[in-house]
């Protein structure tokens, strides 16, 4: 009877610790937009409050069909090639893409000297891990990977606890995707702006220098044309008119060619 006691008590304050942990997760993960300060929230929940040393969160995108790892913790370089090739296998498991299932692998086969090999960054195979997809509705945003070296820290009954987790921390993360798309955007419509005023102002200069350096010399032209013409004989200003004719045109075709342009 004590011993069951212990284990309802010991239960209970786990259960206790689950809960505060997810409020402190959703309360935090829900106070931000900003991808990067939910990654690090998550990093230090799972590490101080959830006692999970390692893992990896993965995102999924469904124009290329490819995973990235956002970010991971306690893992050396030589654990990254086998935490993203299990991230890779759970991408395509039915379970997780259809059905968002949470996933615990345990494995017995545990090696003696993965202690040994992880402090000097060689490959070695976890004890047991978890795999938490990260819905929102129908579709799966990611998962997170959490691994342990015991084998009986992941219990069966913990499911359910990572699974709402999950969820909350999928909707967190659809909404910073979200942000990040508006941001993105509106720095676009800016540097399309900054663009738009660019390109008026060249316009203008442009415009300027056709109506200083065409038009402008032209009706110099013209103008002196005539008044030489008015000073002169009738045979005399018979010519200037017809040169200035000849400038009037060439004048006209200098607008319309402008016009057209523009």
């Amino acid at each position: 009877d004590i011993t069951k006691n212990k284990l309802v008590e010991d239960r209970i304050t786990q259960r206790n610790l689950e809960l505060e942990a997810l409020n402190d997760i959703i309360t935090s993960i829900n106070g931000s937009l900003q991808m990067d300060e939910i990654l690090k929230i998550l990093e230090k929940v799972f590490i101080q409050k959830l006692d999970i040393p390692m893992g990896g969160i993965f995102f999924y995108d469904e124009l290329s069909t490819k995973i990235s790892m956002k970010t991971c913790w306690g893992m050396s370089e030589g654990m990254l090639d086998e935490l993203t090739n299990t991230a890779m296998r759970y991408f395509e498991d039915e379970r997780v893409v259809n059905r968002k299932e949470v996933i615990l692998e345990v494995d017995n086969a545990y090696p003696i000297f993965a202690r040994y090999a992880r402090a000097r960054g060689l490959l070695f195979k976890w004890h047991s891990h978890l795999c938490v997809p990260l819905p929102v509705k129908d579709d799966l945003h990611g998962i997170i990977l959490l691994i342990r070296e015991a084998m009986d820290v992941f219990r069966e009954d913990q499911i359910i606890f990572f699974k709402a987790l999950g969820q909350q921390i999928g909707v967190a993360i659809q909404n910073a995707r979200l942000f990040e798309n508006v941001r993105d955007s509106h720095k676009h419509m800016q540097t399309l702006s900054h663009r738009l005023v660019e390109i008026q102002e060249s316009e203008r200069r442009y415009i300027a220098r056709e109506l200083h350096d065409e038009i402008g010399q032209s009706l110099t032209g013209l103008k002196l044309a005539l008044e030489m013409s008015e000073r002169q004989s009738n045979e005399a200003a018979k010519t200037g008119i017809i040169e200035a004719q000849t400038l009037a045109s060439k004048l006209m075709g200098i607008v319309r060619e402008l016009s057209l342009n523009l």
